[in-house]
């Protein structure tokens, strides 16, 4: 998001294989982030690799399984196998 010291703003892949919901999504979060837009799988591992967004959102139904999921999570876990794994907060045990 917005950083006011240096006027950073996070990046978000919109992957949608509808013009309509990538143009309203785009006009929504535009203010908010810098929005990168796929169509579908292809283009949108492309955008990651360049970009690297921190944040995504990914139609489930992308063609050619319009009526399930399978090329959305494809989506999905080709992106997650390309991001290294995130770091996890541990709380400190307490040594007393």
């Amino acid at each position: 998001m917005f950083n006011g010291k240096e006027g950073l703003v996070e990046k978000l892949l919109i992957v949608d294989d509808s013009p309509e919901i990538r143009k309203q999504l785009k006009w929504g979060l535009g203010k908010h982030y810098k929005v990168l837009l796929a169509e579908d799988v292809a283009e949108a591992v492309k955008l990651f690799d360049v970009h690297c967004p921190k944040v995504m959102t990914i139609d489930l139904g992308l063609p050619p399984d319009v009526d399930g999921a399978t090329e959305g999570l494809r989506c999905l876990e080709t992106i997650l196998a390309k991001r290294p794994p995130f770091a996890r907060w541990r709380q400190p045990i307490s040594q007393s």
